[in-house]
């Protein structure tokens, strides 16, 4: 027998792992499971993606079961950044990014996102931006 596992579901977590490469984290998890087990772990928002099949975004959570209190700290940090970015205040997203490094050393994720708030500091995002971004491989 050969057995195999279809669905929605299977599919988005499957979208979800390959994303771990490019967030360098070991885990991403969906907000629908955020939901569910963040009074249990720590969680921190990663992004808001679209992945291939789907055709609405979802933000993306990275958790652990503990954290130092540095940690905690840049987590706490880079929740409200992210809330920044979305709502289009890159300065300020910015430069709560680069404080995560006093909390979590060459931060992987607090680069990337500086360097995306520099971008749109220079040139804005459309009217209708929600902070999405596409994903286009599988």
């Amino acid at each position: 027998m050969d057995y195999t596992v279809v669905g929605d579901m299977v599919n988005l977590a499957s979208r979800l792992e390959e994303l771990t490469k490019a967030y360098n984290v070991p885990l991403i998890i969906s907000e629908t499971v955020e939901e569910q087990v963040n009074k249990d772990y720590k969680s921190r928002i990663l992004d808001r993606v679209k992945v291939v099949g789907k055709t609405e975004a979802i933000n993306i959570y990275t958790v652990r079961d503990s954290l130092t209190e540095k940690e905690a700290q840049g987590w706490r940090l880079n929740n409200t950044a992210m809330k920044l970015y979305f709502m289009k205040n890159f300065t300020e997203a910015a430069r709560i990014f680069r404080d995560i490094f006093n909390y979590i050393a060459n931060d992987h994720l607090s680069k990337n996102m500086i360097t995306r708030c520099t971008a749109y500091i220079k040139n804005p995002p459309p009217e209708d931006w929600d902070g999405t971004i596409t994903m286009m491989h599988k």
